[in-house]
Parts: structure tokens; C-alpha cells; sequence
């Protein structure tokens, strides 16, 4: 299978200003379905319940703070200061309705012009394409351990390249109040042989902790020499570190600190994924397409003569059970951290 082309590619599409007419085809196929699942036809459905919602409220508002003072002001029962103070607070009210309603027309907008220059640098660029996917079959965290997984405005390897998928991708960690939904895009690139389970956590997007959706535990870190260190933290399974190392060559770690630096990686199974968390645009469409030349290429065919020898199935390439999954952290232990550290604190402030 051939590889990704890396000639220059056109991204004319993204100076392309899309129609109010163009939105609406694209809104009426969103309604239609025929784009799928797509996280957009979800919100502008919510929007018109909302609206819906909100308009008994509003009338109720209404007829307190204006039609009957307005009734008892013509009749001569109240104060006009009294009338005007009311009409304010609904005229308040109705303003603030207004603002919010502003903003999610004008976000809603801003992401029908992302996803129609998505699909136009898809033709540009003899790209396929393909409808949201709900729970697409992936064996990436995000879509293990995230709920509502959403991936939307799928771009595909053209005819001839290795199978590589760029998309947006919506999923929900935790529940109840602790319950997240992350907007995320990822590239997927199939790769060429089965390898152990490898996470680099990118320190470029750990502003408040790490971003990854799971809690990994602490004793798989692999510490490397270099710069490496620096821009990543690398997680292997135990008993995995010669097999991580053989992996990632030094050439490899070099071009993965060029051009993968701000993102998270994931290597699982015969995939390797590169994560964004935020949305697709121009800026992150173009970094992780260089990604998938500069770094996915030559990760298929470093790890392509990979054989587990500790598997039980080497003629099938299959990595043995310990090295398919990273652990996740114990919940117990990450709370008996927190109380022995409040604990500390508590100490240090009473002294």
C-alpha cells in the first residue's frame, strides 16, 4: 500500500467565504440526515427547542412587568415611575435573550463555514469524505472510554494512500455533574503491523493536567534522554521498554519533537492517532496532515518488522495480552494522594 502523498497541497478553500445560500443547502442536508450524526444538526435542533422553551417564560415576564402595569397605568393605579422601572426589567431581560441568541447564531455560522471549506479542500485536494459517525469502531481512547463519540466532516485518504482519516470528534468523559464534553479532531493512520500500547502525552496542551481522557498509571512513564523529555511524556506497558525503544528510534523522536509537539499520540493496536483538542480549522488541518507525512510514514515502516516475541500468536502479529493496554491509575490511589495532601496542607497552615 502506498504511502500519503506529501506534495504541496492547496488550501485555497479556507479563503473561501461560503454563501448564506451555501449554509442553508448544507443546513437542509444537516436536517436531512445525509450527513449523519453531525453535532451541528444536533445543536440547531436544541436551538429551535430552546427557543421554544424559552418563549412562555418570556410572555409570562411579559404580562407581569408590562402589559398589567401598563393596564393599571392607564386606569390610574399605579405610578408611571413604577411602569417604567418594569418595562426596563423585561426590555433587560428580552436584551440579554437577545445577546445570547447573537452568539449562537454567530457560532453556529462560524462552524457551517468550517465544515463546507473542510469538504471543498477535500475536492481541492482529491481527498474522500464520508457522514458523521456515531461510535465509530476506533481502538483510540477517546473512543474506548468516551460516551456519544461523534467523529463529523470526516476527511479520508484519497485513491492509492495509506488508509489515514482526519476528522472532528465529540465524546462525553464522566457523569452526573463531573460529566465533560470535549471537542476534539484527530488523525487516524492505519498502520502496518500490530504494536504495543504507546501514549505520548504532549506537555505543549497540559496547561491544568494532562488532557488524555484516561488516568494512566504512573509506573508505566519511560523517561528518555534528550530533548524528548521536554516535549513529551511516554507511556509503555512494563516489561515493554526495549519494545518502546525499538519503536521509537532516535530519527523517529526527532521528527515527532518537530511536528507532533502540541499534540497527543496514541499508537494501539495497528493504528497510530494524533490528537488536537480543539476543532478542526486551517491551522490544525494543515499541522496534522504534516504529521501524517513527516511522522506516520516513517512510524508504519519502523514498526512494520515488529514481532512480539512473548506473543502466543506471533504468526498472526498480534502483541501479547500485557502489551495491548496501558493500566489506568487506581481510583483509590489517586484519592489517598489528595487526602494525604490536604493533609499537609492543613499541617503546614496550623504551624
Amino acid at each position: 500500500m502506498s504511502t500519503p502523498e506529501s506534495s504541496p497541497r492547496d488550501y485555497g478553500a479556507f479563503e473561501w467565504r461560503p454563501t448564506r445560500g451555501d449554509r442553508a443547502e448544507f443546513s437542509r442536508a444537516l436536517a436531512a440526515g445525509t450527513e449523519g450524526p453531525h453535532p451541528l444538526a444536533v445543536s440547531r435542533g436544541m436551538k429551535r427547542r430552546l427557543g421554544i422553551l424559552l418563549a412562555i417564560p418570556v410572555a409570562v415576564v411579559f404580562v407581569l412587568t408590562v402589559a398589567r402595569p401598563v393596564a393599571a397605568l392607564l386606569r390610574g393605579e399605579q405610578d408611571p415611575a413604577l411602569t417604567l422601572i418594569q418595562a426596563g426589567f423585561f426590555l433587560t431581560i428580552v436584551l440579554g435573550l437577545t445577546l445570547v441568541l447573537l452568539l449562537l447564531n454567530r457560532n453556529t455560522r462560524r462552524a457551517l463555514t468550517v465544515a463546507l471549506q473542510l469538504r471543498r479542500f477535500a475536492r481541492d485536494n482529491d481527498l474522500g469524505t464520508a457522514p458523521a459517525s456515531l461510535n465509530p469502531r476506533l481502538p483510540g481512547m477517546p473512543f474506548t472510554e468516551g460516551t456519544g463519540v461523534v467523529a463529523s466532516d470526516r476527511l479520508l485518504a484519497g485513491r492509492g494512500q495509506r488508509f489515514f482519516e482526519l476528522a472532528n470528534l465529540r465524546f462525553t468523559t464522566g457523569t452526573g455533574r463531573s460529566a465533560r464534553i470535549h471537542h476534539w479532531a484527530f488523525l487516524a493512520v492505519r498502520l502496518s503491523a500490530h504494536l504495543p500500547h504507546i501514549v505520548l502525552d504532549a506537555r505543549a496542551n497540559n496547561r491544568l493536567g494532562t488532557t488524555l481522557p484516561l488516568s494512566l498509571a504512573r509506573d508505566q512513564i519511560l523517561s528518555l534522554e534528550g530533548d524528548f523529555d521536554r516535549h513529551f511524556t511516554l507511556y509503555c506497558p512494563r516489561d515493554y521498554e526495549r519494545d518502546a525503544l525499538q519503536i521509537l528510534t532516535p530519527d523517529l523522536m526527532a521528527l515527532l519533537i518537530d511536528h507532533a509537539a502540541p499534540f497527543d499520540v496514541e499508537i494501539i493496536d495497528d493504528y497510530l492517532f494524533v490528537y488536537a483538542t480543539r476543532p478542526l480549522d486551517a491551522h490544525i488541518l494543515e499541522r496534522m496532515l504534516d504529521v501524517c507525512d513527516a511522522v506516520a510514514v516513517p512510524a508504519a515502516a519502523q514498526g512494520a518488522n515488529y514481532r512480539d516475541e512473548r506473543s502466543t500468536a506471533p504468526a498472526e502479529g498480534l502483541v501479547d495480552l500485557p502489551g495491548r493496554r496501558l493500566r489506568v491509575a487506581r481510583t483509590w490511589s489517586l484519592i489517598a494522594m489528595l487526602i494525604v495532601a490536604a493533609v499537609l496542607v492543613t499541617l503546614m497552615l496550623l504551624t
